[in-house]
């Protein structure tokens, strides 16, 4: 025969899966928030060895001495500057990169 438990246990076992998934809740955001700031520091550190990287295999008159890279977080729009010479679009920095209008770079 089976014993039913009094109401104050059917409660309290209410009680407490409520607080578990209110915890639940607080775990998964913290863990989200810390792998989203390890993300960026990672990106970051790669943005800082990229940059160790570039400037020893160019020559140092080459790079102005207060460019870096950086890591952006979010998607941003950014313009080039280009020249054109005949029909195409080219680099004003080097000239031979060319550029197509409307072609964007994920």
């Amino acid at each position: 025969m089976r014993t039913s438990r009094p109401p104050e246990d059917h409660e309290r076992r209410a009680a407490e899966m409520r607080l578990t998934k209110v915890e639940r809740g607080r775990t998964t955001r913290r863990a989200v928030a810390k792998a989203l700031l390890l993300k960026d520091e990672v990106a970051a550190q790669i943005a800082q060895l990229d940059d160790d990287r570039i400037r020893s295999l160019r020559p140092s008159h080459q790079i102005p001495h207060n460019w870096k890279c950086v890591h952006i977080a979010e998607r941003q729009d950014f313009y080039k500057v280009v020249a054109c010479t005949d029909k195409t679009f080219v680099s004003v920095y080097d000239g031979k990169t060319e550029y197509v209008l409307g072609h964007t770079h994920d």
